[in-house]
């Protein structure tokens, strides 16, 4: 059966360079070969459509992104007892062109990517109502619980506390309502997929990974010039869960580390990083790139790859490019969520920062070890969550619709 779906994505999927893109991007990708695809999506105002985009959507609509909210805006969402993540991309103009598309179109089914594009389903207009399948990229109730927890254990993070201590509730109402709205509710992991049928027993989950381009993220990359040892981070470094990896790592297990290991470096890689993580490089050993064209030098340059996350869902798709890569990692078992490793055969798994430090030091010295464990962890990549590999999961979302 051959369907018109409408996918429908907070930012522009193409180039596919972090989270949400990467997912987005390779969806609507495997997408066009089950069905004619169409997409809505939020943009930077100077952004035009990318042939990328083009070749496999029968059409492409882009709207102005939303300047982001200000202080005091998010100040009355808390106090006006709403979700925060429901209001960040409110937009009449990308709801006059849903509608518009769903009025001179025929869709068969309405894809959305993320919670914060939710809002968009739950108010369409009864004559346009149409099956809806509900990707979740985070069981973000379950997100905000844990940084909530997190954040109460410092005093200088209560501010952060007291905002994900009144969220997650409202979130959890938030998410049952439109995991219940949709005919398809997809997650990224059995973990996420459980925290989403906890809200109501008549959601059931269907799990479709996060992937990785196995052929693109490959061993033997031409590295990055940079020193070793090198310790390498990625990711977006204004996303939370990434500035309290950068700075947990950096302040807890880094003195740790460089006690045993003097010649050790850091990289902490990614665009946007903040005040926090920037203020981390008055170590001169511990390296804040900021935006790079290209990760994959750097992956290619690591001795060691660590995902010292503490707060967070769903699968890390970085952690999956250092498995694909066949770099020997470290990473915190929240890090590791959802992926089907095993420590000691895939990567190393931590939980204190003593134990993370320990982990770290044993791969530098140990290579063998290094060599084995990332054999194993490409190995992995390449036969469980390569996006060719994960086809079939998506087929079997659409067939769910009958």
């Amino acid at each position: 059966m051959t369907r018109h779906i409408l996918f429908i994505t907070p930012q522009l999927p193409y180039p596919p360079e972090q989270g949400t893109a990467l997912r987005n991007y390779n969806l609507l990708r495997l997408a066009s070969r089950l069905g004619t695809i169409s997409l809505l999506s939020f943009a930077e105002p100077s952004a035009a459509v990318p042939d990328k985009l083009s070749s496999i959507c029968e059409s492409v609509r882009l709207v102005n992104a939303p300047p982001a909210r200000s202080g005091l805006q998010r100040m009355r969402t808390l106090m006006d007892g709403k979700v925060d993540m429901a209001e960040r991309l409110g937009s009449p103009s990308f709801s006059a062109a849903l509608e518009d598309m769903l009025s001179s179109s025929k869709f068969d089914v309405l894809q959305i990517e993320g919670i914060e594009l939710a809002s968009y389903a739950l108010d369409l207009p009864s004559h346009l109502h149409l099956p809806i399948i509900f990707d979740a990229h985070n069981a973000e109730w379950l997100l905000q619980r844990r940084a909530a927890r997190n954040d109460w254990q410092r005093i200088t993070r209560w501010p952060a506390a007291v905002y994900s201590s009144l969220q997650w509730p409202r979130l959890q109402c938030f998410e049952r309502s439109i995991c219940l709205a949709a005919q398809v509710v997809l997650a990224c992991s059995e973990p996420d997929a459980q925290a989403l049928q906890a809200l109501d027993p008549r959601i059931c989950a269907h799990i479709l990974p996060n992937g990785v381009d196995t052929q693109r993220c490959v061993p033997d990359l031409t590295p990055a010039a940079i020193n070793h040892p090198a310790l390498v981070f990625t990711g977006k470094m204004d996303y939370r869960p990434n500035i309290d990896a950068a700075t947990w790592f950096v302040k807890e297990v880094w003195p740790l580390v460089h006690s045993q290991a003097p010649s050790a470096h850091v990289y902490l890689v990614g665009k946007n990083p903040s005040p926090a993580v920037q203020a981390l490089r008055q170590d001169p050993q511990v390296h804040v790139t900021g935006y790079v064209p290209e990760v994959l030098p750097y992956l290619a340059a690591a001795d060691c790859y660590i995902a010292p996350l503490r707060v967070g869902g769903g699968t890390r798709l970085k952690l999956l490019e250092a498995l694909a890569c066949g770099l020997p990692i470290v990473s915190t078992t929240l890090g590791a969520e959802g992926l089907e490793v095993n420590s000691s055969q895939h990567l190393l798994l931590a939980q204190s920062a003593e134990g993370f430090a320990q982990g770290v030091l044993r791969l530098l010295s140990d290579r063998e070890l290094a060599a084995e464990l990332g054999a194993n962890a490409r190995e992995l990549a390449v036969k469980r969550y390569d996006w060719e590999v994960l086809l079939p999961c998506l087929a079997a979302a659409y067939d769910a619709l009958g």
